[in-house]
């Protein structure tokens, strides 16, 4: 006589709810590098503001994913951990709100080196004292955020440039450019750019020969 072969039993949903999700978004602080504060909460259905850090439960955030296709933006929005809101933005205005996916004011999009760019695509910063959703033309450190205190996104672009005669002969001479590669603001992906050395008034070529005791007098 044949056996009968088992079936496994299927989860119901509220089984499958109780295990819980699969991906969990990490909780941390926002911590803007320039003015070393945090991203607060200042009220419940009220903007975030900036204050001193501490270990106050008003200062945790998380991530929360949004469905969204690879690299493209509007693909999280920003979950206030003491009230479980979401950030929003309207005509330049951000405050907390009951958190809905499918809400355009609410999805931000956390980028490279810290950078935040809000639902109407602004960029996250801290001006003055502020916390602003402004333009996004300088990309200084005023517009990056780290998860804690002690963490610092590295952008070599601000550093360091490389450089030599990489356009052949311009006006009879063989002129020292700089090459540096900029991440791309539309999506994943780099540019990368030749400048006249004149155009980087700080730049100063490297010279690999000298001692410690002679960098002092390479101007």
């Amino acid at each position: 006589m044949g056996r009968q072969l088992g079936r496994a039993p299927l989860l119901d949903r509220g089984e499958h709810d109780r295990r819980g999700l699969e991906f969990r978004p990490r909780s941390s602080q926002r911590v803007n590098e320039y003015s070393s504060q945090c991203l607060t909460l200042s009220g419940r259905d009220r903007a975030p503001i900036l204050a001193g850090c501490t270990d106050a439960g008003t200062q945790i955030w998380h991530w929360q994913p949004v469905p969204a296709l690879p690299g493209m933006r509007d693909n999280s929005q920003l979950v206030d951990e003491s009230t479980t809101q979401c950030v929003a933005e309207h005509d330049g205005v951000l405050s907390e709100m009951p958190c809905n996916r499918d809400d355009a004011a609410q999805k931000s999009t956390p980028w490279d080196f810290g950078l935040v760019y809000t639902p109407a695509g602004h960029c996250l910063a801290a001006h003055d004292g502020a916390l602003i959703a402004g333009r996004c033309f300088a990309l200084t450190a005023e517009s990056r955020w780290s998860p804690t205190a002690h963490s610092q996104w590295t952008d070599l672009r601000q550093q360091a440039a490389m450089y030599g005669h990489v356009r052949g002969i311009v006006d009879g001479a063989r002129p020292v450019s700089t090459v540096y590669v900029q991440r791309r603001r539309d999506g994943p992906g780099f540019n990368v750019w030749v400048a006249d050395m004149s155009r980087l008034p700080t730049a100063a070529p490297i010279c690999p020969g000298c001692s410690p005791n002679r960098c002092g007098s390479i101007r």
